[in-house]
């Protein structure tokens, strides 16, 4: 089957309905699933990706598939927010020049700012999440109200809430996040 799939650095994709079949063909294989198995066999608390698998897909069965985050026209879409790439980089991400309320990254290389399509906050990342949105009014805003409101939203706080309620509720996962937080091995 040739059927393009374009895939945005594993992070988003895009693909027709005969390619998703074939992918999932791929994944329910007994070796494909015993690989996983043996792959995620010493895998510490937050270590599991579910892109694993289509990563494995694009590299063994594969050969038509395109990677976005190459700069094409003055714009991509970002593949990891914490990841240079190429791009200026402030605190330990990508640095963001909001133009008229869409995202751009100056390109080292050359200074010359590149759209991005699309911000791919990964991991810890996510928790910084209200930098990168706009209001109601389709407006970028970051200050100290807008930081404490996003931190301290009803939802924000269920959903911490939430995630500390599963962690303590086995005894397992508290003592993988707490090897993993602490770094011990």
């Amino acid at each position: 089957m040739n059927i393009p799939i374009w895939i945005v650095h594993e992070g988003d994709c895009f693909y027709l309905e005969p390619v998703l079949r074939q992918i999932c063909l791929f994944n329910l294989d007994k070796k494909a699933l015993e690989r996983l198995r043996l792959f995620y066999k010493d895998v510490v608390y937050g270590g599991v990706c579910d892109m694993t698998a289509l990563t494995w897909y694009q590299k063994d069965i594969s050969n038509n598939v395109i990677d976005l985050i190459y700069l094409s026209s003055g714009a991509c879409f970002d593949g990891n927010i914490s990841d240079p790439m190429g791009f200026e980089m402030s605190k330990g991400r990508k640095r963001i020049y909001w133009i008229d309320n869409l995202p751009y990254g100056k390109y080292m290389e050359d200074g010359s700012l590149i759209r991005f399509y699309g911000l791919h906050l990964q991991g810890g990342a996510k928790h910084e999440m209200h930098k990168y949105v706009l209001d109601n009014q389709k407006i970028h805003q970051i200050g100290l109200y807008d930081t404490l409101k996003w931190k301290f939203s009803f939802k924000r706080l269920k959903c911490r809430y939430q995630e500390l309620r599963k962690m303590f509720s086995s005894s397992t996962m508290f003592c993988l996040m707490l090897k993993n937080k602490l770094r011990i091995s």
